[in-house]
């Protein structure tokens, strides 16, 4: 009875042994009766869980949706065309037209009443103007014509104007009559037909005007005036 007594406490101790060894190097296994977890062993690599709610990361190296900073509204650099917007540029002097393409002013009449023919612009430019014969009487009539160029403020044009040969031509070269006053208006005048007798032929004539830049600069809206007055001179 004692040797039993004794054998069941060496038992009882040898199990106590063993569940302290197996606590000790971490192998210690999980019971039906919901006992300590069973521990996994420290492999040294750690594999964290991955966050089911966030979305996954992209690799910031990656070229792919790379993010751009949002700059605002694309501008051109500048206010207008390629700096300060300070109004309306200056046009060029030059004559955009030529004589053969030169602008047809209204007819005035060379001699009778008073016929006047008016003509702006802002730069050099080529005009030309029909002065017809109406007076059919047999004393002579020469026909006469005036032109007056007034200038804009701060710019001085003046004129050259050339009377065509007969009534079908337009001359270009070798002016009548040129201008060149530096301040007030630029006046001249043509008279050409018949003298104190008639000559029974017709003596219409197209006049050519050439307005040109002296100085000053040529900006529009700020025009020249020109004034053609028939049977005047």
């Amino acid at each position: 009875m004692r040797i039993r007594r004794h054998f069941a406490l060496f038992s009882a101790f040898a199990a106590v042994a063993v569940a302290v060894v197996a606590c000790a190097n971490g192998v210690v296994g999980e019971d039906d009766d919901g006992g300590l977890p069973v521990e996994e062993e420290d492999s040294g690599t750690t594999t964290p869980v991955r966050d089911s709610a966030s979305p996954p990361q992209r690799d910031a190296s990656s070229s792919v949706d790379a993010a751009v900073p949002d700059t605002g509204p694309i501008g051109d650099g500048g206010t207008g065309d390629g700096g300060t917007d300070g109004g309306p540029p200056p046009t060029g002097c030059t004559a955009p037209n030529t004589c053969a393409g030169a602008i047809l002013m209204t007819d005035v009449s060379g001699d009778t009443g008073n016929d006047t023919s008016t003509q702006t612009g802002s730069t050099s430019r080529w005009l030309r103007v029909r002065v017809s014969e109406n007076d059919s009487s047999v004393v002579g009539n020469s026909l006469e014509a005036k032109f007056t160029l007034t200038s804009p403020a701060g710019t001085n044009f003046d004129m050259r104007v050339y009377l065509a040969g007969d009534g079908s031509s337009l001359k270009c070269t070798a002016p009548d009559k040129t201008t060149n006053s530096t301040s007030g208006p630029d006046v001249t005048s043509l008279s050409w037909g018949e003298g104190l007798v008639s000559n029974g032929s017709n003596d219409d004539r197209t006049v050519t005007i050439e307005v040109f830049n002296v100085s000053g600069t040529c900006v529009t809206g700020q025009n020249w005036t020109l004034l053609v007055e028939g049977n005047k001179s």
